[in-house]
């Protein structure tokens, strides 16, 4: 039994120990993101309590699947980590043990990761609710949402391994389940068609190796001796965007600016009769619309501007040493890399356009204020924090605690613009803060690049 998950033991060593001394290197960071997590949590409690006191009609289904989903993401995410881009994956795979082994053991850390905080925040979530005096005994229920959420992690493991693959038909049996999924919104059948999914993964681990080879094949440049030099700042900016399309993550973008622009506005037209009570709903129709396309702003701004700056720097964790030894400044070089993020912000525009399908064209002003706003507050926010925990970090913690910040950021955000709409003679404004983001854009810059100055190269932990 030793033999068989040695690599699982070995990876959860490494994960955990290296989770502990980034810790130790910034404890102020974590306490931060540990009294987030918890006030969320608490945040959940509080909401449950006021649905539950007030009879509102909320859907199980409904949760089960965000959760559900929000796991596969994850888990799809996890594998790609540990093992499509994973240089120390190389060693693993050039041993006598076989492949599929190799892979079943970095797919059983990632089951074991993931409901790791399942059952973290799941038993904190009832902690709560007891402290509150609210007595919620379904354990039955608690038993398919585990089920469902060790469904969406084999879920998500076997997207990663035909996604970065050459043959994508393979997801053809997982998209006609996503459609019975769609189709029934049942969260029961979601759990039990987990030996299907089961199945598929075991019969996938069969081209495992053709998707590790596939992402990690370098093509060569032909002719190279050809090409025309470029400047400094556009060779970096071209490196960037190669990287975000080699990773699909440009693609992955605008599909979650149309997807969350669609589901923005299925809740605009649905949301009401699914959350609200009758003797609220008169209010709530003026209110809640807003309401749901300021989170679609929020996700989309969240996703296609902090991941992707947080990226820029996080992504060279291991190569910090060589950057720092070669004869361009940092100021080119986060320049360089920063210039990508336009590319980015391109990819947010579907969101705008599909949303007005379901909203007045005379919401439009306000859409643009709060997108092109909150989008340059969430790269000031991102670029320093990403260059200050390069190699310190754990990208959920961070992703979590700029996430926050955000939120309060896009509320005000979108207090102003609201006050603008009845108050013309105020639009001066507008200009003003664009400029205003702009310049502490450039000093963000800056500041970036000096504390690059000053982080020394990460020690790697063996």
């Amino acid at each position: 039994m030793n033999t068989m998950f040695e690599t699982t033991q070995i990876l959860l060593t490494q994960i955990s120990r290296n989770l502990f001394n980034k810790i130790k290197t910034a404890p102020i960071l974590y306490s931060w993101f540990f009294i987030m997590m918890v006030i969320s949590i608490l945040m959940m409690a509080a909401l449950t309590y006021f649905v539950i006191l007030t009879e509102t009609e909320l859907s199980l289904h409904d949760l089960f699947f965000t959760i559900f989903f929000l796991f596969i993401i994850k888990s799809s995410v996890d594998l790609h980590r540990y093992y499509i881009k994973s240089p120390p994956t190389t060693y693993a795979l050039s041993t006598q043990t076989p492949h599929r082994t190799t892979l079943l053991n970095i797919i059983t850390t990632i089951l074991i990761i993931n409901i790791t905080i399942w059952l973290f925040f799941s038993t904190l979530y009832l902690i709560f609710i007891s402290a509150i005096h609210l007595q919620i005994n379904h354990p039955t229920l608690y038993l398919i949402f585990f089920i469902g959420i060790l469904h969406a992690i084999i879920i998500g493991c076997t997207i990663t391994i035909h996604l970065f693959s050459p043959h994508r038909q393979r997801l053809i049996p997982l998209i006609l389940l996503f459609i019975l999924f769609w189709l029934t919104q049942d969260m029961t059948l979601a759990a039990l068609t987990l030996p299907f999914t089961l199945l598929y993964l075991l019969i996938s681990l069969r081209q495992s190796l053709d998707s590790f080879l596939f992402s990690n094949r370098k093509p060569r440049t032909k002719d190279a001796a050809q090409l025309t030099p470029q400047s400094i700042i556009k060779t970096i900016f071209h490196r960037e965007l190669i990287v975000l399309w080699r990773d699909k993550l440009l693609l992955s973008f605008i599909i979650t600016s149309i997807t969350t622009a669609l589901g923005t506005g299925y809740l605009i037209l649905h949301g009401i009769d699914f959350f609200i009570p009758d003797p609220f709903k008169d209010t709530a129709e003026r209110l809640l619309p807003q309401m749901f396309i300021f989170l679609g702003i929020y996700v989309v701004t969240f996703y296609t501007a902090v991941f992707p700056a947080l990226n820029l720097f996080l992504a060279e964790e291991h190569t910090l040493w060589i950057l720092k030894h070669l004869p361009i400044s940092n100021k080119t070089w986060v320049y360089g890399k920063s210039l990508t993020l336009t590319i980015c912000f391109l990819t947010t525009l579907p969101f705008i356009a599909y949303i007005l399908l379901f909203t007045p064209l005379e919401n439009l002003p306000l859409i643009i204020w709060q997108l092109v706003v909150s989008y340059l507050a969430a790269t000031i926010i991102s670029l320093p924090l990403g260059a200050k925990y390069i190699g310190k970090k754990s990208d959920i913690f961070l992703l979590y605690s700029i996430g926050m910040i955000l939120l309060i950021i896009q509320g005000f955000t979108y207090g102003v613009g609201r006050i603008l709409i009845t108050e013309p003679h105020l639009t001066i404004i507008i200009p003003t803060v664009l400029i205003a983001e702009l310049l502490i854009l450039f000093i963000a810059l800056n500041m970036s690049a000096k504390i690059l100055t000053q982080t020394t190269h990460p020690q790697t932990t063996t």
